[in-house]
């Protein structure tokens, strides 16, 4: 779940989608959930969304192909964009380059001194500028070739902690911790 001031988002990818409820106190101090809203718009898997400036923004499906992120109106529910941010990467095996197109699929998001984190199921750590507008990639870097990277990323005092959950056999790394430190100088 996402709590938003007085509202929790909860949504699941099996079935219903995603609802946001409003949670209010009654006089003698009992708690009550009203519906706002639900649709199938962004059915998040094991990734949470992202509330930012009254939007949700998140990866829509169970994937791992297939899992755009989306943008929601957070007070209608109403979708705004929905896009696959393209993280397609060359890669060269025996001699032969050959494009493989990956995208953000399973991705978290992290929002962090006004920037957005995303680190994608495979790998990849992106800066994003996320907008009811739409969603430019300022820059993206690919960390390791490897699926499954499906651990919340954490910061904490300008370190960044991803868990790489499966080997990388590209470049022959087993899964491991890594910590990149965002501190700079």
């Amino acid at each position: 779940p996402v709590i938003i001031d007085d509202k929790i988002y909860i949504a699941e990818c099996y079935g219903k989608g995603g609802t946001l409820l409003q949670l209010s106190r009654t006089d003698d101090k009992k708690f009550t959930f009203k519906q706002l809203w639900e649709n199938d718009k962004l059915s998040t898997h094991f990734m949470t969304a992202l509330p930012l400036n009254g939007y949700l923004y998140g990866a829509d499906g169970h994937g791992p192909n297939n899992c755009p992120l989306v943008c929601l109106d957070q007070s209608t529910g109403e979708e705004k964009w929905r896009i696959e941010p393209d993280f397609s990467e060359t890669i060269t095996r025996n001699d032969e380059a050959k494009l493989a197109p990956l995208s953000s699929d399973r991705c978290h998001l992290l929002h962090v001194d006004e920037k957005t984190l995303c680190l994608s199921e495979w790998g990849h750590l992106a800066y994003l500028d996320l907008t009811p507008n739409g969603c430019k990639i300022n820059s993206k870097i690919w960390l390791f070739a490897a699926g499954e990277t499906w651990s919340l990323p954490v910061l904490s005092r300008g370190l960044l902690y991803i868990n790489q959950n499966a080997p990388d056999t590209l470049n022959n790394k087993p899964m491991r911790l890594i910590c990149y430190d965002l501190r700079g100088n």
